[in-house]
């Protein structure tokens, strides 16, 4: 009763209205396909039938996308929008910050678990640095020194922070101390989330139209998700790959799951090694600082990504 009183009625597109119901199911369609055709690629090979005939079928979901969204008067994803400059290069970025840390999420914590013998809790404690590290960064750290120095020299050195983590974690060994060798990967891997998530954001936003906005930080977000999602089944699949290859070599199962987790942590180096070099190519620092009115959400295991509010 009070909702029908106080709401003021809008008449939106509706069902059958311009609206896009099939570019959703498109991209979606593509996005799972090609997640499962990763997956499965260490079973069937990647020249197979199957691999094939499944990833074609996921690229050519995504171009039919690609092209309906050109010619609907009314998209879900107005391709104009990616014209915005520092939108669709700082998501980029921002995805492979993701893969990056998502290698220490997943591969590290099956490191952790299969090859020292870590129990949950103790997986879980052995993580906390990361968490408390990014932490302390999102209570204003950050955007302090974004209003200081700009976001750019933030973020390339939160980019080269998480390169250099994953770095370390690419060479632990079995008996690696943790003092030693994981606590300085996941401090760094902490204070690189927290240095760039920030300045990514604010980059991200700060051209786009207040028309626009709710759009753009939906690719941002969606961004993270895409990544996460593609990431983990790259790397949990080139780590399967080489473990295999490794056992079929008669290398023992400890010594060949460490040299898949290696193998995974060094496709995880490269993808930041890509972010430092596209963000210091393609990135500029924003005339006017920007509220960045969209966080993301957390990564799922390594706690809570907080972005702070350019002031």
């Amino acid at each position: 009763m009070l909702g029908r009183r106080w709401i003021t009625e809008n008449e939106g597109l509706g069902i059958g209205r311009d609206v896009d119901a099939v570019g959703p199911v498109l991209v979606t369609s593509s996005m799972v396909l090609a997640a499962y055709t990763i997956v499965t690629s260490s079973s069937y090979g990647w020249g197979s039938a199957h691999t094939l005939a499944f990833g074609g079928l996921a690229v050519v979901l995504l171009i039919a996308f690609t092209v309906l969204e050109a010619r609907l008067c009314n998209p879900i994803l107005p391709l104009r929008i990616f014209r915005i400059p520092g939108l669709a290069s700082s998501s980029l970025i921002r995805g492979l910050l993701i893969t990056g840390m998502y290698a220490s999420f997943f591969i590290g914590v099956l490191y952790l678990q299969h090859v020292r013998g870590y129990g949950v809790l103790q997986t879980g404690i052995a993580f906390l640095p990361q968490t408390l590290t990014l932490a302390a960064l999102s209570f204003g750290v950050t955007a302090r020194l974004v209003n200081r120095f700009g976001s750019l020299p933030p973020l390339l050195a939160g980019l080269v922070a998480c390169a250099g983590g994953l770095g370390l974690l690419a060479t632990v060994g079995a008996h690696t101390s943790y003092a030693a060798g994981l606590l300085p990967a996941f401090v760094l891997i902490g204070l690189g989330a927290g240095l760039a998530f920030m300045p990514l954001l604010t980059i991200a936003m700060a051209n786009v139209p207040p028309t626009d906005a709710g759009m753009a930080s939906g690719i941002v977000n969606t961004s993270l998700q895409l990544a996460g999602a593609i990431g983990v089944a790259v790397l949990g699949t080139v780590a399967s790959s080489r473990t295999n290859t490794l056992i079929g070599r008669g290398e023992p199962h400890a010594a060949a799951l460490l040299g898949g987790y290696h193998l995974a942590f060094i496709v995880a180096l490269g993808c930041a090694g890509v972010a430092v070099l596209a963000a210091a190519v393609t990135l500029r620092t924003p005339r006017r600082p920007v509220l960045a009115a969209a966080a993301a959400p957390a990564p799922e295991g390594g706690g809570a990504v907080l972005e702070s509010e350019a002031a």
